[in-house]
């Protein structure tokens, strides 16, 4: 890469960790309902998305809008090893089991052609199915208390925005099939957990996992729009659009999930 290239670079990793950072924040201080749907924000879709669309033509984003779609049936499942496994596991092991599920499915669903209907009814069925397993895990007590390592949680930022700066670099090396897959890895929500689980313990991460079930609705509405609207209203409308009906929808999900006795 050149000088102008590893600029991009820096700055594609930096802005994407300082939103995770943000979030992260969020939803340690904010409780486990409001933590689960800062969870779904498109904190790392989002910006990967944003320099796909920088960097590709409307075509390669909108078939790895599809991917990325079909893939967060993965990360529910993601989410439900972390609504389970936490009890009994410490915090790198879950994360590890949890890693571990999310590649096995996602190979799974590689069988799958993707498209806005497999994947809605493959993210739809997940959803209720880890909602309906996860809830004889989840504990109404209150979590503990716990004091957050900054350094800790800067590193595992940086991770996030180390994701999304080199897929959006190397995109045209990986194809927009491995690049949609790759944004939906649950990096957000991997440091989010990582940081609940050790610093404030079992039921924090617990409850905001299964919380973050239905916050997930953000990130696939996030996806269906751009595959909608990106080749009729153009890269530009079509992004904020996307990000206007994830967030809309994220608040949709908050309520559903209060009322279901999710946090």
């Amino acid at each position: 890469m050149d000088a102008v290239q590893v600029v991009e670079f820096l700055v594609r990793v930096a802005g994407t960790g300082a939103i995770v950072i943000l979030v992260v924040e969020l939803a340690a201080r904010a409780g486990p309902a409001f933590g689960g749907i800062f969870a779904g924000l498109p904190i790392v879709l989002g910006p990967g998305y944003f320099f796909l669309l920088r960097d590709q033509p409307l075509a390669f984003v909108v078939d790895s809008a599809l991917l990325s779609l079909l893939s967060l049936t993965a990360t529910q499942m993601f989410l439900l090893i972390y609504v389970i496994a936490p009890a009994r596991l410490a915090p790198l092991s879950t994360l590890a089991l949890a890693a571990t599920v999310w590649i096995l499915t996602a190979l799974l669903l590689g069988a799958i052609e993707p498209g806005i209907a497999t994947g809605g009814v493959s993210f739809a069925l997940a959803t209720l199915l880890a909602w309906r397993l996860g809830r004889g895990f989840v504990r109404p007590q209150a979590g503990r208390a716990g004091r957050r390592s900054f350094l800790l949680l800067l590193l595992r930022g940086l991770a996030a925005g180390l994701l999304v700066g080199l897929i959006s670099i190397l995109s045209s090396t990986f194809g927009s099939r491995l690049s949609g897959a790759l944004l939906a890895f649950p990096i957000g929500f991997a440091t989010i957990g990582l940081s609940l689980h050790r610093d404030l313990g079992v039921i924090a991460v617990t409850r905001t996992a299964h919380a973050s079930l239905f916050g997930m609705t953000s990130l696939a509405v996030f996806c269906i729009t751009l595959a909608l609207v990106l080749q009729p209203l153009g890269a530009s409308i079509g992004f904020l659009l996307a990000i206007a009906m994830s967030v809309g929808s994220a608040a949709f999900a908050l309520a559903l999930t209060r009322r279901l006795g999710g946090g």
